[in-house]
């Protein structure tokens, strides 16, 4: 029983204000706790006679809710039965809970692709884009760097542009797989402290907000772009680790993994070395990130790993990034190149000059590489 509805009912009902006033509480608090009281006895009136009867027995107050009514006379064939019963508001309750479980998935933002048309042609082709050392969440001032500014705005929106660029190139290509190979330095920290995750680096890095916001924002705008990609073809979604965020590019690439989880359109790829390797055809595309290791003898392991896949091969290019800026070297049977980075030099790299520019390069299943199309820094784009 509700102090506040007793003395409200002895008194003939007087103004909440007044039952307030005698216990010395806000209006609110005498008129919500009589309101409720008085719903709960309403809600007794609708009840089944059999549960109101166990609840006075047993001095109970309040709305019945889900529960069992069971028979204690035999019928001619000496069974009894028993029945569940639900109130009208747990119903309600329930209706509610699925209700809102319905919004939070249908809340949820759609993937922006239907599954793509299928290509009438004989031979496969893949479109090849290396996002190398986009660096996000660096920070760079163009007055002491000498070249461009550079700041995860900065990034997200040469991420966009560029890849919108390139994937409008390669629309025209009539590829069966767009792979998006981001080998290494997508992001430019590997935690909260700003620092390279090399081991024994004493590298301080300049960064631009936080780690949270850097990891959220970069995922947000591969899913975006990746999206976009899709679209067109197939896509081979890859994300490797590079020499500043050996441990925080998982973040990306299990954010992505669950984006696209059984959406077959878009493969993203799991494999948990720095090496990957992909073979079709007559074509061999290998890459690492390019750390702590020479050219010649990541060539001869990947030569060495994949010798048994590599019977009908032609056509090898190993390739890598991590120097800032771009280089093409022919060994036998195998070329190398190491890609350029998409961000402006941080005052670290500065020295490297201004080398940002991107590619997207056609291989065809039979011909190696067949076609190339290139952007760069010095290209002026819309503003967002």
């Amino acid at each position: 029983m509700s102090k506040y509805h007793e003395a409200w009912i002895s008194q003939n009902k007087p103004s909440y204000a007044e039952i307030a006033r005698q216990f010395d509480v806000n209006e609110s608090t005498a008129r919500n706790s009589i309101r409720r009281f008085e719903e709960k006895l309403k809600s007794r009136e609708e009840a089944e006679p059999a549960v109101l009867e166990g609840m006075n027995e047993l001095g109970f107050v309040g709305q019945p809710g889900s529960g069992w009514i069971k028979s204690q006379i035999p019928d001619k064939n000496g069974r009894t039965y028993s029945f569940h019963f639900s109130s009208k508001q747990e119903e309600e309750t329930e209706k509610q809970k699925m209700d809102a479980i319905a919004d939070r998935f249908t809340g949820t933002s759609p993937i922006l692709f239907n599954p793509p048309t299928f290509i009438a042609h004989s031979r496969v082709r893949k479109a090849f884009i290396s996002i190398n050392d986009l660096h996000s969440g660096s920070l760079a001032w163009g007055a002491e760097t000498g070249y461009g500014d550079w700041d995860l705005d900065t990034s997200m929106i040469r991420l966009r542009q560029w890849l919108i660029r390139l994937l409008t190139h390669v629309q025209n290509e009539g590829v069966d797989e767009i792979i998006l190979y981001y080998n290494g330095d997508t992001l430019h920290a590997n935690g909260q402290v700003p620092m390279t995750s090399t081991p024994g680096s004493d590298h301080v890095l300049d960064v631009d907000s936080r780690h949270f916001k850097v990891v959220d924002t970069t995922g947000e705008n591969i899913i975006h772009t990746t999206d976009l990609a899709a679209q067109i073809a197939q896509v081979r979604l890859v994300i490797k680790r590079g020499n500043h965020d050996g441990d925080s590019y998982l973040s990306l690439l299990q954010g992505a993994k669950w984006r696209y989880f059984n959406q077959k359109n878009v493969n993203v790829e799991m494999e948990p070395n720095a090496y990957w390797a992909h073979i079709f055809g007559k074509v061999a595309l290998f890459g690492h990130h390019g750390d702590r290791v020479k050219p010649e003898r990541l060539i001869m392991q990947f030569l060495q790993r994949y010798r048994k896949e590599m019977a009908d091969v032609e056509f090898v290019t190993v390739w890598t990034g991590d120097k800032h800026h771009r280089k093409l070297e022919q060994f036998p049977g195998v070329t190398w190149e190491q890609a350029s980075n998409w961000s402006e030099p941080d005052l670290y790299g500065s020295a490297f000059g201004d080398t940002a520019m991107a590619q997207a390069v056609i291989y065809d299943e039979l011909e190696g590489e067949v076609s190339r199309f290139t952007v760069n820094a010095s290209q002026v784009f819309e503003k967002e």
